[in-house]
């Protein structure tokens, strides 16, 4: 008797996420599978392409979303996400809003992290009226979602579960209910270039417990001597601001640029944070055992010690956040004095130089933790990542501890290996996907592009949405 699959098919617009899920799903049918799809419903729900539901855009989502089923291999049945009566949440708080599940779905998180990632928001003011209207339209989306999914897999024999990245609104109740089943899910995943996919076994893509193993197995695979060569690639090509796993986001600061401020005679700790919209509505081990609940708490405890102390810290802004939204970048400056120093996002100072030029490094989860390490440099890690059990850092449990590290300056950690066996991870250990492939650009099914182009009452609601939700980024 043939397995039978449940896919979640990515709405149309999102490409190419939805291009490789339809390859992936042939090579299933290819494999003998039985396949239902279960896809948006068109009628209002609200995701990240679309936060205010708006019926043009949804309905040229939906058309292509049929072009694409149009280039899957067999026979499946169709189902969409059914409309339900409104459901109410009550939250005033990140955390109120953290809490929120239905069906034991954690659509609470799935809107949160949707809304951060559309806004690149680390600061939410909930008594907005807009803020909560597009944070509603994702809790009742992400509800839909979980009602759906459940139905299904009460009324088939579901042996295994396909959907993509598994983070947002449109994702995260699915992922939820399949995982909650213990049947085997697959959940799809892009390395940086968009070329190559990394297939997830029963786990989110964010997972510090699976990545930890997918870290470890592929040290095992690739061996000793592959794992050097690739990680002191990785570790160069950073450092001299080229292409690595990912663009450079350094490429264009002046290696000769320090902080007018920096005086070698001192003491001088770098900070380098980075942007919090992607992993703060995670749960789970991203929120195990944190100093700091966020990002902006750890920074702040910073600038209040060193003004009582000899020590000048360098804030380094993430160049990611650049353009981000203005009242968090507000605040990050608010913390400047003369002993602690904001380096804004877009200036030309070397992220790599202050770091070689500075007597240690304190990073919440930044690859430049890593890297610090690999340099000789001490490194203080704040956060939770996915290189906090290799040991490649300090990695203080309480405040005294963290007082001390900054009043002591410690020594390198000497765990080199560590860090290239980080850096080989982020590399990716990548997979083809029969029919898929990526130009850089565009994403196509068996060579095949599905049409993306808009029409003039979805390029209106367009520029209606980007005015809406302008405030809020």
């Amino acid at each position: 008797m043939s397995k039978h699959i449940l896919a979640l098919l990515p709405i149309g617009t999102h490409s190419p996420n939805i291009e490789l899920t339809i390859c992936f799903i042939n090579e299933k049918i290819q494999q003998g599978y039985n396949l239902t799809i279960l896809t948006c419903s068109g009628d209002g729900d609200a995701c990240l392409y679309n936060p205010l539901g708006l019926p043009s855009t949804c309905r040229r989502c939906k058309k292509r979303t049929q072009d694409a089923l149009s280039h899957i291999k067999g026979d499946f049945t169709l189902k969409f996400t059914q409309k339900q009566n409104e459901f109410a949440f009550d939250y005033q708080s990140i955390e109120d809003l953290k809490s929120l599940k239905h069906l034991n779905c954690h659509v609470g998180y799935s809107a949160l992290s949707t809304y951060a990632t559309l806004t690149r928001s680390a600061d939410i003011n909930f008594q907005n009226a807009k803020t909560r209207k597009i944070i509603n339209l994702y809790l009742q989306t992400a509800s839909r979602l979980a009602e759906s999914t459940f139905n299904i897999i009460n009324n088939y024999n579901i042996d295994e579960f396909v959907l993509f990245n598994s983070r947002l609104n449109t994702y995260r109740s699915f992922f939820d209910l399949a995982i909650e089943t213990g049947k085997a899910t697959s959940v799809l995943e892009f390395v940086a270039s968009q070329k190559k996919a990394i297939i997830f076994k029963n786990a989110m893509p964010h997972s510090i417990e699976y990545n930890s193993l997918l870290i470890q197995e592929l040290y095992k695979n690739i061996g000793h001597l592959e794992t050097i060569t690739r990680g002191h690639d990785f570790f160069e090509r950073r450092l001299n601001s080229q292409f690595s796993n990912e663009e450079s986001y350094t490429k264009h600061q002046d290696t000769n640029t320090l902080p007018i401020e920096f005086n070698a005679n001192n003491k001088n700790i770098s900070i380098f944070n980075s942007s919090e919209d992607e992993f703060m509505a995670i749960g789970g081990s991203w929120e195990d055992n944190r100093l700091f609940k966020t990002q902006y708490e750890g920074l702040k405890f910073i600038s209040e010690y060193a003004k009582d102390h000899s020590t000048v810290f360098f804030l380094r802004i993430h160049p990611n956040l650049n353009n981000t939204q203005a009242s968090y970048l507000e605040k990050l400056s608010s913390l400047s004095h003369d002993k602690f120093i904001v380096i804004p996002a877009d200036s030309p100072i070397s992220t790599y130089t202050l770091m070689l030029k500075s007597d240690a490094v304190i990073t919440f989860g930044s690859s430049i933790g890593i890297e610090a390490t690999y340099w000789d440099k001490p490194s203080i890690l704040l956060g939770n990542c996915f290189y906090r059990h290799l040991g490649v850092t300090h990695t203080p449990n309480s405040i005294e501890k963290l007082t001390k590290l900054l009043d002591i300056t410690p020594a390198p950690i000497n765990n080199k290996l560590g860090c290239l066996k980080m850096a080989s991870h982020m590399i990716n250990p990548d997979v083809n996907v029969c029919g898929y492939s990526f130009d850089g650009k565009n994403a196509f099914v068996d060579g095949k592009l599905l049409k993306r182009k808009k029409h003039l009452f979805q390029k209106i609601e367009s520029k209606y949405t980007k005015w809406y939700t302008r405030e809020l980024r």
